[in-house]
């Protein structure tokens, strides 16, 4: 089974908390880039990396988000390896991985945060909404695309179980198995075993729960308040999700997500 269609996604901010989950026992250097390590943060939509961005810019500085704009530029992103503490962005692990490699050859360590598949499916869709309630200016700094789902998405409204099936298999590339797709890519075979081998290749991957741990094991600080960005308010009835209809299609459609967030909580 393959994950579908990439996702057209570029500057999406999240919220949540996380639960630490130590895959290799070790933790970032206290005092960022003490041994020459780089840090890179897979920023799946909706589970908490604006949150975390914010800590690790309080923390240093010399650091660089929403990476999916540069790591195609490999001049560009050969300086900013060479320069950074810290990078985050909406990138596929694979991709990240493989431009790092041919990037720098400082060692680097990678990191991410699940968020309850349910809560992030319905976070996302309600994104789409929040967005056209900001300023114009943020609107439109978001792919055209983006700005295109959003219009259809608000013009529909969400009104019951039937518009947010309809929904999300329209985009389903962007909406399902989101963070499934961002750590193990779009068109590898995706089964049990090559989700655990993925989660085997980061340092800590958190969850929903309680994201101080992970940020103390990134930056080497324990952090005493905790910042949330980009939080919003719910747009639609949220007890819509709650319904068997969504939550058989969901149990469906987004089996791989429930797949890997089980598996880290494991």
């Amino acid at each position: 089974m393959r994950i579908l269609q990439e996702s057209p996604y570029d500057i999406i901010p999240c919220r949540s908390n996380t639960l630490l989950v130590d895959c290799k026992g070790l933790g970032f250097m206290a005092g960022m880039n003490t041994n020459n390590e780089l840090l890179f943060f897979v920023h799946i939509p909706k589970t908490g990396g604006s949150s975390i961005n914010a800590h690790l810019k309080a923390h240093s500085s010399n650091g660089v988000e929403h990476a999916e704009s540069v790591i195609s530029n490999p001049e560009k992103f050969i300086q900013i390896c060479a320069r950074a503490n810290w990078i985050s962005g909406h990138v596929h692990y694979p991709i990240a991985k493989e431009r790092l490699l041919a990037s720098t050859n400082r060692p680097v360590r990678f990191f991410s945060c699940l968020r309850d598949p349910k809560h992030q499916v319905m976070s996302h869709l309600n994104w789409l909404i929040e967005i056209q309630n900001r300023t114009k200016t943020f609107f439109y700094n978001h792919p055209l695309s983006i700005q295109e789902i959003s219009h259809e998405v608000c013009s529909l409204g969400v009104k019951d179980e039937h518009q947010i099936m309809y929904l999300l298999l329209k985009y389903r590339g962007l909406l399902l198995n989101t963070q499934c797709s961002l750590m193990l890519g779009g068109e590898q075979d995706i089964n049990k075993d090559s989700i655990a081998h993925t989660i085997e290749q980061f340092d800590y991957i958190g969850t929903d729960h309680s994201y101080g741990p992970l940020l103390h094991r990134m930056t080497g600080q324990r952090t005493k308040r905790i910042y949330h960005k980009n939080s919003a308010k719910y747009h639609f009835d949220t007890k819509l999700f709650d319904s068997e209809e969504v939550r058989s299609f969901l149990k469906v459609h987004n089996a791989f997500d429930d797949i890997l967030y089980h598996l880290v909580h494991q």
